[in-house]
């Protein structure tokens, strides 16, 4: 079986060297040369001959990408087929599978495809990324925010997912949530005048004021004060 196994995985490379080899361990017995070659012609024969070797896909796939959307899309998702086809772990061609189906419109193969990406590679962050975004499109905001809380699991630095799931708290109210997103991004950048504008809306939104009037401070220190002058026309702000 382990001989098998071994002159299966030849395939993949080259016949010829395949081939030798099973003379090499054959002692030149016909019998048993006979049988190895029939196996091994087997093996090259059932391949398909557009195979794609695993770990080309996304390097493949990426002329045809273009403007944030595939080109000729038809023609990536089979070329993405094939790979699946040459090695059904393959979990960056089943991501690709994922996107290509958004932009076809078929938003439950994407899911399916997405998941099964995960299911193969559990640290797959583009994966989790991606189907957050589309369970939010869907309107299923739990299971998008879950994703993220994965996504940010894996890459707790990365500011720019931490800010979209804190917008995404802000926008369903749950504010004291979305507070604790924004303090951590502006604890890494301190520059960010998106994260304090938006922390200044949750606190308000508390009715906080004198946080709120600190946050629209700090944005008008980075350049930004319409809101704060704003906020004084109102007699929120001092």
């Amino acid at each position: 079986m382990k001989l098998f196994n071994f002159i299966v995985k030849k395939k993949k490379k080259d016949m010829k060297r395949a081939i030798d080899f099973i003379i090499s361990i054959s002692s030149h017995n016909i019998f048993i040369l006979s049988w190895l070659l029939s196996i091994c012609l087997t093996c090259f024969i059932s391949l398909p001959a557009t195979a794609v070797r695993a770990g080309e896909c996304a390097s493949r796939a990426a002329p045809y990408w273009k403007q944030g959307s595939f080109v000729d899309v038809d023609q990536v998702e089979d070329l993405m087929r094939r790979c699946i086809d040459a090695d059904p772990h393959d979990a960056e061609a089943l991501y690709l599978l994922g996107v290509i189906s958004i932009q076809k419109n078929d938003f439950p193969a994407a899911l399916e495809h997405f998941s099964s990406a995960i299911r193969h590679a559990p640290r797959f962050l583009k994966a989790y990324v991606n189907r957050a975004e589309l369970w939010l499109f869907l309107k299923n905001t739990e299971e998008g925010l879950r994703d993220y809380a994965t996504a940010l699991d894996l890459a707790p630095a990365d500011d720019s997912i931490r800010y979209k799931r804190a917008n995404v708290l802000m926008n369903n109210a749950r504010f004291r949530e979305a507070i604790d997103d924004y303090s951590v991004i502006i604890g890494h950048s301190p520059d960010f005048a998106e994260a304090y504008n938006a922390r200044a809306l949750a606190y308000g939104a508390l009715n906080q004021k004198a946080k709120m009037c600190s946050d629209f401070g700090m944005l008008c220190d980075l350049g930004f004060c319409m809101n704060l002058e704003k906020a004084k026309a109102r007699n929120d702000c001092q």
